[in-house]
C-alpha cells in the first residue's frame, strides 16, 4: 500500500505504509515530514509552525524543536547526571546508565556471524545489519536507505539549503550545530595544547597525544595474536584484518574492492554513484569527501605555510613542499641500474625499471590472463568498450575525465584559471606550467648535468635519456629495435601486427596507425568536397 506524503514545499511523493507515517499512539496519518529532523505532522500548518520554532541553548548554542528537549539537554551542563568515574555529564539517567557499561569490561552480547562481542543489545542489532545488509530507514526525498535513524537524520540535511546556525565571529553559517561548534573551535579558537619537543600547537588534546608518539616512538596498541605493536588504533585494526582475518571487511558490491575503514568505503561508493555532496564555497566545484574540499580550498588562498629551509621557497601544499625538499638531495640519493646505468632517486623506481630487463610482469588481468609490469598498465588495459561518446564528433572515449577534456576542444571552454592573472586554460597541466614559468609557484625539475629545467618529472627523465645518457632501455620483442620510452615502443609495435584498428569515416579504408588515418582523412575529405574542422 502506498501513501501520499508531502514535504514543506507541498510537493507530493509516495511512501510505504510502514515508514512511520502513522503515529504510534493515535494511528493518525501524518503526511507532512520535516526535511531537517524527520518529524511528521497531520497538517501543513503544524509543519510550518514546527519549522519556525527553535529553542537555543544559552551555553552551547545548540537548537531544539521543543522546550522540553531543551530542558532535558541542559542536564548536560549540570552535575545532575554525571558519571562518578570519568566526570562526563549526560542528559538523562538512562543515558548515564548506558554510559556506565563502558567502564565495565563485560560484553555479554555475541555476534554469531563474526564472533564480535558488544556491551548492549542495541549495538549488536546495529552491528548485525552490516552482515545482513538491512537498511530499514529510508529517506523520503531520494529513497536512499540507512542502517540507523541517526544516519538518515544527518542525510536529510543535504536536501535543505537552510543554514540557521550562524557564527557570531564571522559571516559563516552552518546546517548543523556540531559543524558550527567545530568551526569556532578550529577557526576562531586558540591552540592551547603544544608539543614540548617541537613547540607545535594543537586545538585538541587527542591530536597532541597522537603527535607526541612521533617524538617518543611509543606504540601503545599491541596485537594479541603476535608481537606487533602500533602507534594508532586504526593501524592495529588494519593489521588484525589483513594478518589474522579478525574484523569486518567493507566490500564494494560493484567492483569487489575491500576496505578496512568505513569512511574510505563510503567515499569509494560515492565515486561509483557519482554523488559529490561537498561543495566549495568559492567556486562551483564539488567533491566526494570533506578532505578533498579542504585540499582544494587552498587553491583560493594565498597562504603558504610550508617553507624550504634550503632556498626559502614557500608552498601551499605539504606534498609540493616535500617533493621540493627531495629535489635538493636527489643527487645524493641516486641508485644506478646494473644493466643500463640509468639513475633513479628512489629504490622502488629502480625496482619498477628492472622489470624492463627481466620482463617480469606480476600484474595479471583476471579476464584474459594477460600480464603487465605495472599496476597502471593493468588499469589501462580494459575489456570494456569506450562508453563515453562525444556529442559533437561522435568519438568514443574510455574515461569520463578524458571526455570532458576532449569536449573542451569543441566548446573552447577553459575551466582552469590562474589566481594571479586573468589567464585561463583548457586543462590543469597548462595551468601548472603557467604558474611555474610566470609566477614561480611550484617546483621545477632541474637537470643535474645542464641548466635545463622542466615542469614535469617525466619530461626531465626523457631529457636525461635522450641528451645525456643516450640509453634506449625499451626493446621490441619482435625485432632488435630499441626505444627511449614505452610510448615510442607502443607506437612501433603495430608494425608487426596485421590488425587494422583505424578506419577512415569517409571511404572506409583501414589503417594500422592513428597518424596515418588522420593524414588520409584530410586528403579524402578534400576529394569528396567535405570541410574538416
Amino acid at each position: 500500500m502506498k501513501i501520499e506524503v508531502y514535504d514543506e514545499g507541498n510537493n507530493k511523493y509516495e511512501n510505504d505504509d510502514d515508514d512511520d507515517t502513522e503515529h504510534r499512539r493515535d494511528n493518525k496519518r501524518r503526511p507532512y515530514v520535516c526535511s531537517v529532523c524527520g518529524k511528521q505532522f497531520v497538517t501543513k500548518q503544524q509543519l510550518a509552525a514546527h519549522k519556525q520554532k527553535s529553542y537555543p541553548c544559552d551555553q552551547c548554542e545548540q537548537h531544539f524543536p521543543s522546550a522540553y528537549k531543551l530542558k532535558v539537554h541542559k542536564n548536560v551542563h549540570t552535575t545532575k547526571c554525571q558519571c562518578v568515574e570519568c566526570g562526563q555529564c549526560f542528559k538523562s539517567f538512562i543515558a548515564l546508565g548506558r554510559h556506565r557499561r563502558t567502564h565495565n569490561a563485560d560484553r555479554p552480547f555475541l555476534c554469531t556471524v563474526c564472533g564480535k562481542r558488544f556491551k548492549t543489545k542495541t549495538r549488536l542489532i546495529r552491528h548485525n545489519r552490516i552482515h545482513s545488509g538491512e537498511k530499514p530507514f529510508k529517506c523520503h526525498l531520494c529513497d536512499k536507505a540507512f542502517s540507523t535513524s541517526a544516519y538518515r537524520k544527518l542525510h536529510l540535511v543535504i536536501h535543505t539549503e537552510d543554514r540557521p546556525y550562524k557564527c557570531s565571529l564571522c559571516p559563516e553559517s552552518f546546517n548543523m550545530p556540531s559543524n558550527l561548534g567545530r568551526h569556532k573551535r578550529y577557526i576562531h579558537g586558540n591552540c592551547p595544547y603544544y608539543c614540548q619537543y617541537c613547540a607545535k600547537r594543537f586545538k585538541c588534546a587527542d591530536y597532541l597525544k597522537d603527535h607526541l608518539r612521533i617524538h617518543t616512538g611509543a606504540k601503545p596498541y599491541s596485537c594479541r595474536h603476535c608481537s606487533e605493536r602500533f602507534t594508532r588504533n586504526c593501524e592495529l585494526r588494519t593489521h588484525l584484518l589483513k594478518s589474522h582475518n579478525e574484523g569486518i571487511w567493507f566490500t564494494c558490491p560493484v567492483c569487489q574492492k575491500k576496505f578496512t575503514s568505513r569512511v574510505y568505503f563510503r567515499v569509494h561508493k560515492r565515486r561509483h554513484e557519482g554523488v559529490k555532496p561537498f561543495a566549495c564555497s568559492e567556486c562551483p566545484m564539488r567533491f566526494y569527501s570533506a578532505m578533498e574540499v579542504k585540499h582544494h580550498q587552498k587553491v583560493h588562498s594565498d597562504f603558504k605555510p610550508f617553507c624550504c629551509s634550503v632556498c626559502g621557497k614557500r608552498f601551499k601544499l605539504k606534498t609540493s613542499f616535500l617533493r621540493h625538499v627531495d629535489s635538493h638531495s636527489r643527487d645524493d640519493m641516486t641508485e644506478n641500474c646494473p644493466k643500463c646505468g640509468m639513475e633513479f632517486s628512489k629504490p622502488h623506481h629502480l625496482k619498477r625499471h628492472m622489470r624492463v630487463h627481466t620482463e617480469d610482469k606480476p600484474y595479471q588481468c583476471a579476464l584474459c590472463n594477460e600480464n603487465f609490469s605495472t599496476p597502471d598498465d593493468l588499469k589501462n588495459h580494459s575489456h570494456d568498450d569506450r562508453p563515453y561518446e562525444c556529442p559533437y564528433c561522435g568519438k568514443l572515449i574510455k574515461e569520463k575525465r578524458d571526455l570532458q577534456r576532449h569536449i573542451n576542444t569543441h566548446t573552447g571552454a577553459k575551466p582552469y584559471s590562474c589566481s594571479h592573472c586573468s589567464e585561463r586554460f583548457s586543462w590543469g597541466g597548462s595551468l601548472k606550467s603557467h604558474l611555474l614559468r610566470l609566477h614561480n609557484e611550484g617546483s621545477w625539475f632541474t637537470c643535474r648535468l645542464c641548466p635545463e629545467k622542466f615542469s614535469y618529472s617525466g619530461h626531465l627523465k626523457r631529457h636525461l635519456l635522450r641528451c645525456h645518457e643516450c640509453v634506449k632501455p625499451y626493446v621490441c620483442s619482435e625485432c632488435p629495435m630499441r626505444f627511449y620510452s614505452p610510448y615510442e615502443l607502443r607506437l612501433h609495435q603495430p608494425m608487426h601486427s596485421d590488425v587494422l584498428r583505424f578506419c577512415c569515416g569517409s571511404c572506409g579504408k583501414l589503417f594500422r596507425r592513428k597518424r596515418a588515418v588522420v593524414l588520409h582523412f584530410s586528403k579524402c575529405s578534400d576529394e569528396l568536397g567535405f570541410s574538416v574542422v
